[in-house]
């Protein structure tokens, strides 16, 4: 299934080959890394690539794809239940044309800088173990319950970039909010928010961050903020 969206995302990049004629000083493939997602342990990390294809000066069409690679380090419980796994699609579409963009396509020595506007749809899906600490009311005994979390979501993205050109080389900063809408489901978990109360801790800590964003009773849609750095070479 996976396989599947990544091939079909990248077809629709690849498929929107046009004449670049109008760009006559670089090639208009662009491979990407993104950085801040290796480290992701909001969600998950991920090697997420993207390939964007300049349409011409004003437009690009990106598609991106990536994998989970090891587990974040909150996978310290017990992970007997499910195998860690995840992964991410999506594509964008970008707007160069609002702004006044310092291009100096002529000289392959200096470097440019473009400022941009996109809109960025993506689906993402993953499974991991979580834990939650709980009590029942009126008593002080503490039980902790380790569960399996399957997690999918929709999401879109507006996003400010600046992308900084330099013969081979591209560095691309970005970010910008949207909406998300995400499905949770559990298995094998004993907690039961009707009858039960969570023990969290008094601080706000990622741990109980992520624990809230495990429970199924969270499903639903909610705000999102993407951030990120792509560094990228031209085909």
């Amino acid at each position: 299934m996976k396989r599947h969206y990544i091939f079909i995302l990248l077809g629709i990049a690849l498929g929107s080959r046009t004449n670049a004629q109008d760009l006559p000083a670089y090639k208009s493939w662009v491979l990407k890394l993104d950085q801040l997602a290796l480290l992701n342990d909001l969600t998950f990390p991920l090697v997420q690539l993207s390939l964007e294809k300049r349409v011409s000066k004003q437009f690009s069409l990106a598609a991106e794809a990536g994998i989970q690679p090891y587990n974040p380090k909150l996978s310290t419980m017990d992970t007997s239940l499910v195998k860690w796994n995840g992964f991410r699609v999506g594509i964008e579409g970008r707007y160069y044309g609002l702004f006044k963009n310092h291009r100096e396509y002529d000289k392959p020595g200096k470097a440019w800088v473009e400022k941009y506007l996109s809109l960025n749809l993506f689906y993402r899906q993953n499974q991991y173990n979580s834990q939650v600490n709980y009590r029942t009311p009126n008593n002080t005994t503490t039980y902790s319950d380790c569960f399996a979390v399957n997690k999918k979501a929709w999401g879109i993205n507006a996003i400010f970039g600046i992308q900084i050109n330099k013969k081979w080389f591209v560095a691309d900063f970005y970010g910008g909010p949207g909406m998300l809408s995400r499905q949770i489901k559990n298995r094998f978990r004993e907690y039961d928010y009707n009858t039960h109360e969570i023990d969290y801790d008094t601080d706000i800590t990622l741990t109980n961050i992520k624990t809230s964003a495990s429970l199924q009773e969270n499903s639903g849609v909610i705000g999102n903020i993407v951030l990120g750095i792509r560094l990228g070479l031209r085909l």
